[in-house]
């Protein structure tokens, strides 16, 4: 599957801190589910918590076909500056050929 370029979200919340998605990989399995495996890098200055990843999965027309939003931290977990969150979850089957994906999290008052 190819990757389009990682983008951060909007701030559209002053708590809202994007942070970096340092490695990603989607792959489809036997049974047509696909594994998403990665780590997100708390590259702020900033304690941060609620960690999501949002990916946006496209056919080979690069028409959106589904957008997964999923929470990867730990409950009540503080990521440091520099602190690193490895995550995997399974979306299930369907046909896709790019992605687009983003992390951000809830900056920590």
């Amino acid at each position: 599957m190819n990757a389009q370029p990682i983008t951060n979200l909007s701030d559209a919340s002053p708590d809202v801190v994007n942070i970096m998605i340092t490695s990603l990989e989607i792959i489809k399995s036997t049974s047509g589910s696909y594994s998403v495996t990665g780590a997100i890098l708390n590259n702020s200055t900033e304690n941060v918590d609620h960690i999501m990843v949002n990916v946006t999965l496209f056919d080979d027309k690069n028409d959106e076909q589904k957008v997964i939003n999923r929470f990867v931290s730990g409950p009540f977990k503080i990521y440091p500056p520099n602190a690193i969150e490895r995550f995997s979850f399974i979306i299930d089957s369907g046909k896709y050929d790019s992605y687009k994906a983003e992390a951000f999290a809830d900056r920590v008052k």
